[in-house]
C-alpha cells in the first residue's frame, strides 16, 4: 500500500481508515507549525483530510464562526501546502452540503461539474476550502452524502423523518471500500470525484424502507433547526466507471 495517513483520525471515517491501514496524523490542523513537523517526521505520499467541524448546526451560530474558519478553511490551507512542501497527494473530504438542493425535479441531481451554492455556513466553509485547489496542483476533492450504517440509522428512531430533504445514501463499508480503492487508484483519479449512492431518495423513504412500516412520523417542511439544510443535495457521477456503484438497497 502507498504511504497514506489522514487527518481526523478519530471520527467515523477515520475509525474505519484506521482498520484498512491509514495511519494517523496527530496534529492540530490549526497550527501549522505543528502540521509541518508532524508530516515531515512521516513523509507521506498521500494525506487524507478529515479534521473539521461537521456538526452543522454548531458551525452556523454567529458566535462559533471564528472557530469553524480556523479549522474548516485555515486548517485545510495548512495541510494542503504542508503536503506540497513534503511531494504528497492531498485529498479533502468534501460534502454534499455545498450545493443548494433547489433542484426540484427527483432526476435533477449534482455532478462533479455542477455549479456549488451552499445554503448554511458549514457549506460555505466546505466551498471555501474546496477553492484552495486551485492554489495547490497536488489537491484533490472527494464529495460524498449521507453515510449510514445500522448503529446511525437506530440513533435516529422515534424521530419525524423529512419527505421534502432528500439524500443519495450509501453504506458505510461501501464507502470505506471505495475510498480505498480510490485510494489506492489516485493518479488516475479526476481532481474531483463523487464517492455516493447510485440512488437518491428522501430520509422518509430511506427509513420506511429500513423499518418496513410506511407509517412512521414524518413532516413536509422545515422544522426549527439552527441551520438550513439542502433539500434535494443528491450527488451523481460523471465516472461510474472509477469505482463500483452502490445504492442505499444494495
Amino acid at each position: 500500500m502507498t504511504n497514506i495517513y489522514m487527518t481526523g483520525v478519530n471520527g467515523r471515517i477515520g475509525k474505519k481508515l484506521a482498520e484498512q491501514g491509514v495511519k494517523p496524523l496527530y496534529c492540530d490542523v490549526r497550527d501549522l507549525e505543528m502540521v509541518d513537523n508532524t508530516v515531515s517526521e512521516v513523509m507521506p505520499n498521500i494525506i487524507v483530510h478529515l479534521a473539521g467541524k461537521t456538526n452543522v448546526d454548531y458551525c452556523e451560530k454567529k458566535e462559533n464562526e471564528e472557530d469553524v474558519i480556523r479549522t474548516n478553511f485555515l486548517g485545510v490551507d495548512n495541510v494542503a501546502s504542508v503536503a506540497e512542501k513534503y511531494g504528497a497527494t492531498f485529498v479533502l473530504l468534501s460534502s454534499d452540503h455545498v450545493f443548494s438542493g433547489k433542484r426540484w425535479l427527483p432526476w435533477h441531481t449534482y455532478n462533479e461539474k455542477s455549479s456549488p451554492l451552499p445554503v448554511n455556513f458549514y457549506g460555505l466553509t466546505k466551498l471555501a476550502a474546496e477553492g484552495l485547489r486551485k492554489l495547490y496542483p497536488n489537491f484533490k476533492i472527494v464529495r460524498t452524502s449521507y453515510l449510514f450504517d445500522k448503529e446511525r440509522l437506530d440513533a435516529t428512531l422515534g424521530q419525524s423523518y423529512p419527505s421534502f430533504i432528500h439524500r443519495s445514501f450509501m453504506y458505510f463499508p461501501h464507502f470505506i471500500s471505495n475510498f480505498m480503492l480510490y485510494l489506492n487508484q489516485i493518479d488516475k483519479m479526476p481532481d474531483i470525484l463523487h464517492i455516493t449512492g447510485s440512488e437518491t431518495v428522501s430520509w422518509y423513504k430511506l427509513m420506511g424502507e429500513y423499518l418496513g412500516d410506511t407509517d412512521i412520523l414524518h413532516h413536509d417542511k422545515d422544522i426549527s433547526t439552527e441551520a438550513p439544510r439542502p433539500h434535494r443535495a443528491g450527488l451523481t457521477t460523471r465516472y461510474p466507471d472509477l469505482l463500483p456503484q452502490y445504492s442505499y438497497k444494495d
